[in-house]
Parts: C-alpha cells; sequence; structure tokens
C-alpha cells in the first residue's frame, strides 16, 4: 500500500469522543489518509481503540506518547509523537 496523502494526527488524554471523530472521518470524501491517536492514556483502552478501530476503512494508529507522564498532560510531547508516527508523503 502506498503512502498516505495526508496525516491526521490527534492528541488526547479524554476519555471519551473518539467515536464521534471516527464516525466523522468515516463521512470523509477524500479517503487517502490515516488517523494517528497518541493518547496519554493508551494503556487503559489500547485494547478497546484497537476494536474500534477494526470498523472502519481507513488506517488507525494508536500510539502512546514517548515519556508519558500521565496523569500530567503533556501536549506538545503527545503531538510529536503523533507526528513522528506520520506515513504521509508531505
Amino acid at each position: 500500500m502506498s503512502a498516505p496523502d495526508i496525516s491526521i494526527v490527534m492528541p488526547t488524554m479524554r476519555i471519551g469522543g473518539l467515536d464521534i471523530v471516527f464516525e466523522s472521518l468515516k463521512h470523509q470524501t477524500f479517503k487517502n489518509f490515516e488517523f494517528i491517536i497518541s493518547d496519554s492514556i493508551y494503556s487503559y483502552r489500547k485494547d478497546i481503540v484497537a476494536k474500534k478501530a477494526a470498523e472502519y476503512d481507513f488506517t488507525v494508529k494508536h500510539v502512546e506518547p514517548t515519556k508519558n507522564a500521565f496523569p500530567i498532560a503533556h501536549f506538545c510531547n503527545a503531538e510529536n509523537t503523533g507526528l513522528v508516527n506520520t506515513a504521509s508523503k508531505f
């Protein structure tokens, strides 16, 4: 499979709301993208997100931020971890 044109990076440590994002991305007309969730609560919901991601036809990468210090929020660290995991062309 070729590299996606766009990488969508979402840093998060929220408990809910992923279902809304997944459904929104499902309805996009442009389909050559990957969705990267840089999740500060990765260890608590990795199985849940994996199951949810399997329901959709776009690439989902669920990653834990490097040096994750949950419950302390490090937005920039989470965003940078997401960027490092992108595979898009640009």
